[in-house]
């Protein structure tokens, strides 16, 4: 594979309700920033580091050409990229790395440093060509450390990333190689896609990897270290359901690993409905999950918050459903404010027509304040969210129409 790189500077709950839509409250000094060309270019995930934040995300880079009419796009290519801003959006680098036409970066991890691993895949000269897994670290500067791929047959992609206490890191994300290894799940058939879990050093030498699923389609979307003791807990997406659960379509796969990615404990959460899991964090003894429950194309689409807890195989401590007045609602990551409330972010509205969407909820499932959601021209969706170090909720995402996007960045005071 060629590198071509470019650096251009104790008690179940049981809750459900309905839900104000409209926007409310007083939200102070917010900054909207957008990055990208007249194309497609998405924003995936984000950190804070050196006095700002880094984007993960998409950039279609294009090559114009010169024509009577002025110019024309020559080619195009869709480029692992890693943005460093100021505290105010302000661009300080961007990194590219065109190793293929198809290539993302989907999360990323900042070190104490001010070095930032980002990871991702790599495609070849088609969409449907094989994708492998791609690492890079960068410096503070946004000079590369190292940059390496991860695959071989099938496709192997990364959602999720996280640093470990032996300062290597965790890469999460699903592959459609065949799996006859057994453990938790059975033999996945090649072709559907299995959660795949890879460590790697500090230098990205590949230390292990391991498979885990069921005969269907599973997708690794979230990994974080366990409340107690070792190991890791990981979240993904299965269209498997227990036969003694009221269950159909995706459900939540919910799973605990060794420190060498062993499958340990699993538990399946569902309903008759869709779920689609997207975010988790950890919260004192417990685990807090994020997913969307009903059809993605669904009007009635609901907010399905569960609270875990460290006995994943235990009814849940929160089982919490949120209606925004019959609005299809899609959720994509939540996170936790230190004045004690989450931030639950995604997007709401029609297909193509979404609005950024901020909920805020308490530990116990009610409202904290009535929902924000910034409205905008063309499509508006929320991709990732966190508090920074000065209590601010900052999220990246995208903003577009049917045919171009822009990577979006978003941030605000908390509702008062």
């Amino acid at each position: 594979m060629k590198n071509i790189i470019l650096i251009v500077t104790g008690l179940c709950v049981l809750l459900s309700s309905c839900e104000e839509y409209p926007d409310s409250g007083t939200y102070d000094n917010p900054l909207l920033k957008y990055y990208g060309d007249a194309f497609v270019d998405r924003g995936s995930a984000l950190v804070e580091t050196g006095g700002g934040f880094a984007l993960a995300g998409m950039r279609t880079v294009v090559a114009r050409a010169a024509s009577e009419g002025g110019s024309v796009i020559d080619s195009s290519g869709q480029e692992f990229a890693v943005l460093k801003t100021g505290s105010r959006g302000s661009l300080d680098w961007s990194f590219l790395s065109a190793n293929s036409v198809y290539d993302e970066a989907r999360a990323l991890t900042g070190l104490d440093d001010g070095s930032i691993l980002a990871a991702g895949y790599t495609g070849g000269s088609s969409a449907s060509a094989g994708k492998d897994i791609l690492v890079t670290l960068l410096d503070a500067q946004g000079g590369v450390q190292w940059q390496k791929s991860y695959g071989g047959e099938g496709d192997q992609i990364a959602n999720d990333v996280i640093l470990c206490d032996d300062s290597g890191f965790i890469i999460l994300g699903s592959t459609d190689v065949e799996n006859t290894a057994g453990g938790i799940g059975r033999n996945n058939p090649s072709g559907r896609l299995n959660v795949f879990i890879l460590k790697i050093s500090s230098q990205g030498d590949s230390l292990w990897s391991n498979s885990v699923g069921f005969e269907g389609d599973d997708e690794g979307i979230k990994i974080t270290g366990q409340a107690a003791g070792d190991g890791y807990m990981v979240l993904a997406s299965t269209d498997i359901s227990e036969p003694d659960k009221d269950q159909d379509q995706n459900n939540i796969f919910f799973f605990r690993i060794n420190s060498v990615g062993t499958g340990t404990k699993y538990n399946i959460f569902g309903t008759a409905g869709n779920e689609t899991p997207s975010d988790m964090l950890v919260h004192e003894d417990s685990y807090v999950i994020l997913s969307a429950s009903g059809s993605s194309s669904a009007a009635d689409t609901e907010i399905f918050i569960l609270r875990i807890g460290n006995d994943i195989q235990a009814a849940p401590m929160l089982d919490r459903r949120i209606s925004l007045e019959g609005k299809r609602v899609v959720l994509r990551s939540v996170c936790r404010h230190p004045d004690g409330f989450y931030v639950i972010a995604g997007g709401v509205g029609d297909p193509l027509e979404e609005d950024m969407l901020f909920y805020f909820m308490n530990d116990d499932g009610s409202s904290y304040a009535l929902p924000h959601s910034p409205a905008g021209q063309g499509s508006q969706v929320v991709n990732d969210v966190i508090v920074d170090g000065a209590e601010n909720i900052v999220a990246v995402g995208t903003n577009g129409t049917e045919v171009s996007s822009l990577i979006t960045l978003y941030k605000f005071e908390k509702p008062r």
